[in-house]
């Protein structure tokens, strides 16, 4: 009786956990797309009745180390098509998929002295950026250093904190921890009270482009990765505030 009920637990594990379960959906998704890929995954469903989306948010390239890690990912969005170049060339993803864009801008607490790109490089502001290795800390570095030595090294001397994604700066901005945070534009929109919006001058900010990616030979993944290029999926991105 124990190794027939042994047997049958066994049965039960590889059957919850084969390749060809494609009642669970499991998404990777940049943390700035909280708003559109929450939505677009409900829509989904309703679809396709029969079928769960599970999404988890984090910085692109967290996502990309789970992902070399060896966890269950079937499509990845990410902010930077980079973060999924570098995975397929170790073949662990497929081709990218344009599918949303965005703008890198400054957003500033409505109270704050902060009215301008300059005023960031000034003393006593308290300024947000995400760490390096994940696309919006990447981006604001760049549109920094493009901005000149002088107000890059004054913006970077006021940085008080580096996120791991967009949520980790809109955060410090609503607790009033710090004046201003570098982030997209779209982040603006779930904060507590609507920030200052101080835009770079053209040519400055680098272009802000979302891809996904399948990161499994599961085929829900790639039905999904379709789905997010699709009528459905492009109106939400507009009405969430992202470009095509």
């Amino acid at each position: 009786m124990i190794r027939l009920l042994l047997a049958l637990a066994l049965l039960a594990m590889v059957g919850c956990g084969g390749d060809g379960d494609d009642t669970e959906i499991i998404v990777g998704a940049a943390a700035s797309l909280t708003v559109p890929i929450t939505e677009i995954a409900r829509a989904y469903e309703r679809e396709r009745p029969d079928v769960k989306v599970r999404i988890e948010f984090a910085g692109s390239e967290t996502l990309a180390a789970r992902v070399r890690q060896g966890a269950r990912l079937d499509v990845l969005v990410s902010a930077d098509p980079r973060v999924i170049d570098d995975l397929r060339a170790e073949g662990l993803a497929g081709p990218p998929q344009p599918i949303a864009g965005n703008e890198l801008v400054v957003l500033a607490r409505a109270d704050s002295s902060v009215r301008t790109l300059g005023d960031i490089s000034r003393a006593g502001v308290r300024l947000a950026i995400g760490i390096e290795s994940v696309p919006v800390g990447a981006y604001a570095r760049e549109a920094l250093l493009r901005l000149g030595p002088e107000i890059a090294e004054g913006a970077l001397g006021n940085v008080r904190s580096q996120e791991l994604d967009a949520r980790g700066l809109t955060a410090k901005l609503d607790q009033e921890i710090v004046d201003a945070v570098v982030a997209y534009r779209t982040d603006a929109l779930p904060l507590r009270l609507p920030p200052r919006v101080i835009r770079f001058p053209d040519g400055i900010a680098p272009e802000v482009r979302y891809a996904a990616s399948t990161t499994s030979s599961r085929a829900a993944g790639a039905a999904l990765q379709a789905w997010l290029t699709g009528p459905t999926a492009r109106q939400t991105f507009a009405a969430t505030g992202f470009g095509s």
